[in-house]
């Protein structure tokens, strides 16, 4: 399908995207969930935001003076795919730790 991976705050940034959002809602967002366990300040949110745009991940519209980003089909695409991946990896640590607390 696609060799994209993303980073952890662009599968973050771009998980949020279920429906137009602006970029404070964004950092709202993964803060309410994710604090303290991780945050996404404003410049790393930005400059990921514009190479999400740059990559045709998201679409970004301007709506009475404000960005709103918008998963692109390809964004949708590559989301899913990095989430499956990422769920590999997450099985096959779960099966290695509990390997290494048998032995």
């Amino acid at each position: 399908m696609n060799n994209i991976q993303l980073t952890e705050t662009s599968l973050l940034i771009l998980s949020t995207m279920h429906s137009p959002i602006h970029g404070y809602n964004i950092m709202k967002r993964i803060d309410e969930v994710l604090h303290p366990l991780m945050s996404v300040g404003p410049a790393t949110m930005y400059t990921t935001l514009s190479k999400l745009v740059k990559n045709k991940l998201c679409a970004i519209t301007n709506v009475q003076n404000r960005k709103i980003y918008t998963l692109t089909p390809l964004g949708q695409q590559v989301l899913e795919s990095e989430i499956k991946r990422r769920e590999k990896m997450i099985e096959f640590m779960k099966t290695q730790h509990k390997t290494w607390r048998t032995q």
